[in-house]
């Protein structure tokens, strides 16, 4: 399959998670399957001055979906459950909830922290910093735990297509006679 095959497979399957994916589809798909979110979420933040962090998150989320598809698939065609790629997805957005959940705590907490003096201060420290402390090691957790899972799925995206059809449907890359 050539890249602009793929491409345009890719998307006009989006929403498509069942079938198979060769190999070459899923590789020659994965960098325009990234850049698209990344430049979703780019332009939302430059366009719409007023959109908050998580409202361009959720929106850019949805054009990862012909990503997940494809993913979808190609674990399909290697005869791989597809629902093995819902721990990776899921620490994802985790992961990225906690991150802004920690932006917004830190900001917080750093601005009401100057302005308290004396033991307010103190008692706010000591009701905040156990919170912050939380989140910053949710954070740490679903990181560390998405990089181990991801890469395992990311491992099984290079497994060769299991030969003829699976209990997925017909083999994408043999040719049908």
């Amino acid at each position: 399959m050539r890249l602009a095959q793929a491409i345009k497979t890719g998307f006009l399957r989006s929403f498509r998670f069942s079938g198979r994916a060769s190999r070459s589809e899923y590789w020659l798909f994965l960098l325009p399957g990234l850049a698209l979110p990344l430049t979703a979420f780019a332009l939302l933040r430059g366009a719409v001055p007023d959109i908050t962090v998580p409202q361009s998150l959720g929106l850019a989320a949805f054009t990862l979906l012909p990503l997940a598809a494809v993913t979808s698939r190609r674990l399909a065609d290697s005869n791989t459950d597809p629902a093995d790629m819902r721990l990776p997805m899921g620490l994802l957005v985790v992961f990225l909830i906690s991150l802004n959940l920690g932006d917004g705590f830190f900001g917080s907490f750093m601005a009401t922290l100057a302005l308290l003096d004396g033991p307010g201060g103190f008692g706010f420290f000591l009701f905040y910093g156990p919170l912050l402390l939380l989140v910053l090691a949710l954070t740490c957790l679903s990181f560390l735990a998405g990089a181990f899972s991801g890469a395992s799925l990311f491992g099984h995206m290079a497994l060769l297509s299991s030969p003829g059809p699976n209990r997925y449907g017909p083999n994408s890359s043999e040719v049908q006679s």
